[in-house]
């Protein structure tokens, strides 16, 4: 009995220390319930899963929004996947987005090359929950949440301006366009024909698609300048386009002779430019379209979107005068 007596004061005495220390530090968390300075544990912190779906994945155009997708993810510590057909295809963009829709990711960046063709299927995704945040090309009828890109018919504008002060207001304009029912496109060249309209001098002889190919520009090129042999300017609509005209142009010797005015800075069009053979290029930004793509959806996602749906993110003018600082 003594033995017994002794061992049960001995597990209380440990049970009474126990209880002390406990209460010496009662703010102590018990262990393997750590939460962060926000009240969310690590494991539920949420990594928002956004999708780019691209019109033409590997063009260097199409590239430049990839990169800045990519410095929005890391800006805003998300995880934004990028995807699309490689060559122009409203079908496959489309599929692409319907994938995306049904893996139920929490938000969508795309352009809508026609817009048409995409109003039913951005409206499904924002009917799921799913934001839309449209760059390069709007879909204005659409349920999306935000623009941000161009103002495609003033880039087209600025491009007729640019080609008035090629030419002095004297010219026969050939049209190579990337796709002839792309309604960036198609915008571009209603601004650049309303530009130069005050013109008696200035006419267009044609407009050729290209399908944003460069092969494909510099042949449309190559016949137009034998149809049209008074043709004396090349407008390029596609960031493409100029550049297979510029080709054209040096292998005929025609440097000087004809002028042209393109879209977007491609390196080998800004080497064009410094080499006296395209005048001007009217320069998107599409590196902030991409950036600022991942930054729309995590603002809508936190709520502090702005109200403003339309953003336009602005060109650039650039020739020789500008070239190497603009």
């Amino acid at each position: 009995m003594k033995k017994v007596f002794a061992l049960s004061l001995a597990v209380a005495m440990l049970v009474f220390a126990a209880a002390c220390a406990s209460q010496s530090n009662p703010s102590a968390p018990a262990e393997g319930n750590q939460t962060t300075g926000s009240g969310e544990s690590d494991s539920e912190a949420k990594i928002y899963r956004f999708t780019l779906v691209s019109p033409l994945v590997g063009h260097p155009y199409w590239v430049t929004v990839e990169d800045g997708m990519k410095a929005g993810n890391e800006q805003f510590g998300v995880d934004t996947q990028y995807v699309g057909p490689t060559e122009i295809n409203i079908d496959e963009q489309i599929k692409d987005i319907e994938t995306a829709i049904a893996s139920k990711v929490d938000g969508i960046i795309t352009m809508a090359l026609d817009p048409t063709a995409f109003t039913p299927v951005i409206n499904k995704a924002v009917a799921a929950g799913i934001p839309i945040v449209l760059i390069d090309t709007d879909a204005p009828d659409s349920d999306r949440n935000f623009y941000a890109g161009t103002s495609n018919y003033a880039a087209g504008f600025e491009a007729g301006k640019a080609m008035i002060d090629a030419t002095g207001g004297n010219a026969n304009i050939g049209i190579i366009t990337g796709a002839i029912n792309a309604a960036n496109l198609i915008e571009r060249i209603d601004g650049f024909t309303d530009a130069i309209k005050d013109q008696p001098n200035m006419q267009i002889l044609a407009v050729e698609p290209s399908d944003t190919d460069l092969l494909k520009a510099t042949e449309k090129a190559q016949s137009l300048l034998q149809t049209y042999p008074d043709l004396d300017a090349f407008f390029g609509v596609s960031a493409s386009d100029v550049q297979g005209a510029a080709k054209v142009v040096i292998e005929q010797g025609r440097v000087g002779d004809i002028s042209l005015v393109g879209f977007d800075d491609m390196d080998d069009t800004i080497a064009y430019i410094k080499d006296g053979v395209i005048y001007a290029t009217i320069v998107q930004k599409p590196f902030e379209m991409g950036r600022l793509g991942v930054e729309l959806l995590v603002r809508i996602m936190e709520g502090t979107a702005p109200t403003e749906q339309i953003i336009d993110t602005g060109v650039t003018i650039v020739t020789k005068d500008n070239v190497d600082n603009y």
